[in-house]
Protein backbone atom coordinates (compact mmCIF):
# COMPACT_ATOMS: atom_id res chain seq x y z
CA UNK A 1 0.00 0.00 0.00
CA UNK A 2 1.55 3.45 -1.14
CA UNK A 3 0.26 6.88 0.21
CA UNK A 4 1.17 9.84 -0.71
CA UNK A 5 0.61 12.69 1.92
CA UNK A 6 0.09 16.17 1.19
CA UNK A 7 -0.82 19.02 3.77
CA UNK A 8 -2.22 22.51 2.81
CA UNK A 9 -4.49 24.97 4.79
CA UNK A 10 -5.31 22.38 7.73
CA UNK A 11 -6.43 19.25 4.96
CA UNK A 12 -4.37 16.22 4.71
CA UNK A 13 -4.35 14.51 1.34
CA UNK A 14 -4.23 10.59 1.55
CA UNK A 15 -4.14 8.59 -1.89
CA UNK A 16 -4.08 4.56 -1.17
CA UNK A 17 -4.13 1.45 -3.07
CA UNK A 18 -6.24 -1.02 -1.74
CA UNK A 19 -7.69 -4.41 -3.68
CA UNK A 20 -7.60 -3.00 -6.83
CA UNK A 21 -8.99 0.20 -6.17
CA UNK A 22 -8.03 4.05 -5.63
CA UNK A 23 -9.20 5.78 -3.08
CA UNK A 24 -9.03 9.41 -1.87
CA UNK A 25 -9.00 10.67 1.78
CA UNK A 26 -9.76 13.92 2.35
CA UNK A 27 -8.92 14.72 6.67
CA UNK A 28 -10.21 18.69 7.74
CA UNK A 29 -9.31 19.65 10.73
CA UNK A 30 -11.11 22.56 12.19
CA UNK A 31 -9.50 24.91 15.04
CA UNK A 32 -12.63 26.84 15.83
CA UNK A 33 -15.32 24.46 15.75
CA UNK A 34 -13.16 21.39 16.86
CA UNK A 35 -14.23 18.78 14.60
CA UNK A 36 -12.89 16.32 12.59
CA UNK A 37 -14.08 15.51 8.97
CA UNK A 38 -13.30 12.79 7.04
CA UNK A 39 -14.15 12.63 3.37
CA UNK A 40 -13.57 9.08 1.57
CA UNK A 41 -13.64 9.29 -2.42
CA UNK A 42 -13.66 5.96 -4.53
CA UNK A 43 -12.22 6.00 -8.05
CA UNK A 44 -14.06 3.18 -9.54
CA UNK A 45 -12.15 3.92 -12.98
CA UNK A 46 -8.99 4.57 -13.28
CA UNK A 47 -9.24 7.28 -16.20
CA UNK A 48 -12.17 8.20 -14.87
CA UNK A 49 -12.50 11.02 -12.50
CA UNK A 50 -15.89 11.03 -11.11
CA UNK A 51 -15.94 9.84 -7.65
CA UNK A 52 -18.02 8.29 -5.00
CA UNK A 53 -18.19 9.99 -1.72
CA UNK A 54 -18.65 7.30 0.84
CA UNK A 55 -20.51 8.04 4.14
CA UNK A 56 -19.03 6.58 7.46
CA UNK A 57 -22.25 7.70 9.02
Amino acid sequence: MSRYTLAFCGQSLFFFYYRGVVYLVLIHVSLDTEYLKVEIYREYALNSYMMTVVDLR
